[in-house]
């Protein structure tokens, strides 16, 4: 079943008339890694998007719609890391629909910052000793939305935490 671009998919945690709008990170993970943001639907409603896997330039009408889904006149928008890039293009597009914009872990990238390919080098060769390193370095060349590629921007995981990674992977739709 195709997945319509158009319509928002979220969840809602907590209660309360006035969600904050969850974009999450990944690229475009599922945001059940998120869980319930350390206790923050303890205090107010959040409405955790799900993002197909599509062009980076058609998330910011999909928070449009589920903010319009949700009956808000303007958003308080979280987003965590790749996700902050999203946010960041839907406030450029939609500034009048943001209230608050809370950035976690910010993507550098969104902001301009050049990714530091010698830096990288550094940080990949300090692990070169970890399992799966160079796995993921191949996997990242000929996939990069793979599993083992997965590993490189996560870091180092065991299979506790490889295998809820996995089932999350499987269960996003492909790019069409």
């Amino acid at each position: 079943m195709q997945h319509d671009r158009r319509a928002p998919s979220f969840r809602v945690l907590g209660s309360g008339e006035d969600p904050a709008v969850v974009v999450p990170g990944g690229p475009l993970l599922d945001g059940q890694y998120l869980g319930d943001l350390g206790g923050v639907s303890a205090h107010r409603a959040l409405a955790v998007l799900h993002l197909p896997r599509i062009p980076a330039s058609e998330v910011p009408r999909l928070i449009e719609a589920a903010r319009d889904e949700l009956g808000l006149r303007a958003v308080d928008l979280v987003a965590h890391s790749a996700g902050t890039s999203a946010a960041l293009c839907y406030l450029a597009e939609f500034p009048q629909h943001v209230r608050r914009l809370v950035l976690i872990s910010l993507a550098v990238s969104a902001a301009g910052v050049e990714a530091d390919p010698e830096g990288m080098s550094t940080v990949l060769d300090s692990r070169k000793e970890e399992p799966g390193t160079d796995a993921a370095i191949n996997a990242s060349k000929a996939d990069p939305d793979s599993l083992e590629a997965q590993r490189l921007s996560f870091g180092s995981w065991g299979d506790t935490l490889a295998r809820p990674r996995r089932r999350r992977l499987s269960r996003r739709p492909r790019r069409a």
